[in-house]
């Protein structure tokens, strides 16, 4: 049976050192499609960017070195392939054992190089973009037609500095979770990527290191902020046909107004009693409208940020945006926002009531309770004095 070569140093002329070093880049396109054209892009300090999230351009801004990668494996037949070059480069600078028999004139080139690569940029087949590398647009002031197109390469060297297989910060980490028993730390899930296929050394030293990103779930809402917007748009869902408060609260009316009110015992007069207890079953209907108001307006200042900015309040002082759409009803509107109650919202809020118990339901058009004009008057007028 055959035996794996040991890896041994070879001896490579300096100056192929310094031409590979010129070479190596941070952004390599092959790593989105191997079959693309070569395209590679080495940035410098000046394009550092200064900002809170992880990317080369941030860490260039904290002054830390970034690993370059070579963008192709081709060479003349009388050099030693890129990939050689390279992987000896690495030995060096990872302090190897294996790059013990390197001779002072190649450390010296190799560092030279390397230092010279570092503060300078470096492009290769930017000229265009082939079909096989994918285009986002952008918006972008002052450019024409308002877009900028952007192709997402990612950075080799970044994710060597994540996920290499000895040294990267999640691969420590994650061997910290595994061998952490005391105090848990969570274990980063990561995903499998074939980037480069079955030889990715053809398009990369560093390419391993991108094949086990970092997977997340997708990101999601809270279900109450969808809860939050349904209420600004559409309102607080009150029915007399739905188990809750104020069916409960309704049915109670019924029931007396059908004994009391409408089949009274012969002879039977309505006393001071029955019209109290009366006036408490309708203050009980409308405690569940306010109940229902109150709750709704709750979630929604929890949520007020993230909600549409359409209407000011200029009464609040500071002005202050409204918690209900402006294409609600102006009493639904004050249920939700308690703000915009005034003089004439308890008799608007009564007869909106008075709709929701009279409601008809299904086919059949069923409904809880049948008012004439008179009782329909009364009990709007009894409603409006408790949303006073």
């Amino acid at each position: 049976m055959a035996t794996k070569t040991k890896e041994k140093w070879e001896k490579i002329p300096p100056e192929q050192y310094s031409e590979v070093a010129s070479q190596l880049v941070h952004f390599n396109g092959k790593t989105v499609n191997s079959n693309a054209q070569l395209v590679g892009i080495r940035l410098v300090r000046d394009a550092a960017l200064d900002l809170p999230y992880l990317s080369l351009r941030t860490l260039l801004a904290d002054n830390l070195t970034v690993p370059l990668d070579y963008a192709g494996n081709t060479a003349p037949k009388d050099k030693a392939p890129t990939a050689t070059v390279f992987k000896q480069i690495r030995w060096l600078l990872n302090g190897n054992p294996l790059a013990a028999p390197a001779s002072g004139e190649e450390k010296a080139a190799i560092h030279s190089g390397l230092e010279a690569a570092k503060n300078t940029a470096y492009p290769v087949g930017t000229e265009f973009v082939d079909h096989r590398l994918r285009q986002l647009l952008i918006p972008k002031d002052g450019e024409t037609g308002g877009y900028v197109s952007l192709t997402p390469i990612t950075s080799n060297g970044l994710c060597a500095l994540l996920f290499d297989s000895e040294s990267g910060l999640v691969t420590r980490h994650n061997e910290q979770a595994d061998n952490t028993a005391d105090a848990p730390v969570q274990k980063l899930r990561q995903a499998q990527f074939g980037i480069g296929g079955s030889n990715p050394q053809n398009i990369g030293g560093l390419v391993r290191s991108m094949q086990q990103p970092i997977m997340l779930g997708a990101p999601r809402q809270p279900a109450e902020l969808k809860q939050a917007f349904a209420l600004y748009y559409s309102g607080v869902r009150i029915s007399v046909h739905r188990r809750g408060t104020f069916q409960n609260a309704v049915k109670n009316y019924v029931a007396f107004r059908d004994k009391v009110l409408l089949n009274p015992k012969p002879g039977h007069t309505i006393t001071l009693r029955e019209r109290e207890r009366e006036e408490r079953l309708i203050a009980a209907i409308a405690a569940a409208v306010l109940a229902a108001g109150a709750a709704a307006e709750k979630l929604l200042w929890q949520f007020a940020a993230e909600l549409p900015h359409e209407v000011r309040i200029p009464e609040t002082d500071p002005p202050q945006f409204a918690l209900a759409s402006p294409d609600l009803p102006f009493e639904m509107r004050a249920l939700l926002d308690s703000r915009l109650r005034n003089k004439e919202w308890p008799r608007a809020m009564s007869v909106q009531t008075v709709r929701w118990m009279l409601a008809p339901q299904g086919r059949e058009q069923k409904r809880l309770l049948l008012l004439d004009g008179s009782a329909r008057a009364s009990l709007e007028n009894m409603l409006e004095e408790n949303f006073r």
